[in-house]
């Protein structure tokens, strides 16, 4: 943005826009007190359990007769705070399969400016960018193939030995 203003010819203001923008339709969560967004690409479905136990970075959970895995969004990313009596959890397609993504909060969807990272998440590999949400606060987009990579090469199955959130699921779609 530009003015430009001389006295008694006006004011004259240049606003110069990229021709194109990245544009996303993601379904914004939860967790603690951060929003993140999820590529609606990678949404099959939500539903929710019953919190048991402390939030391990991966368990399981039973999705259409079989065992999935089911990634804490609030363990991986070190989110502090209460949990919530019950978790949503955000079914999605990655990596040739499916995985369940534990949130506290659905809020719903959105189409989001993608904005490049700062260069603090720059190198956080599962972080595609970051958008600024309605009331001037920051979501950060996961890359949810990444995300499962990264868990799954640090922590596979070990959290569902624990016995958290191995409970059947209820259907919210």
């Amino acid at each position: 943005v530009r003015l430009e203003s001389a006295p008694g010819a006006g004011t004259r203001i240049i606003m110069r826009l990229p021709l194109t923008l990245a544009i996303i339709d993601g379904m914004q969560v939860r967790v603690g007190r951060e929003r993140y967004i999820i590529p609606l690409t990678a949404v099959r479905a939500c539903q929710e359990r019953q919190c048991q136990g402390a939030a391990v970075p991966v368990d399981t959970i039973s999705w259409q007769g079989q065992m999935t895995p089911c990634l804490s969004l609030r363990a991986l990313l070190g989110v502090t705070g209460e949990r919530p009596h019950y978790e949503r959890i955000i079914i999605a397609h990655a990596e040739g399969g499916d995985i369940g993504l534990a949130v506290d909060a659905v809020i719903g969807e959105q189409q989001a400016v993608i904005k490049r990272l700062s260069d603090v998440y720059r190198n956080v590999d599962f972080i595609s960018g970051t958008a600024v949400n309605g009331d001037g606060g920051i979501a950060l987009i996961l890359d949810v193939p990444r995300l499962t990579r990264y868990a799954m090469s640090h922590y596979g199955n070990s959290g569902a030995s624990h016995g958290a959130g191995q409970a059947e699921v209820s259907n919210q779609q």
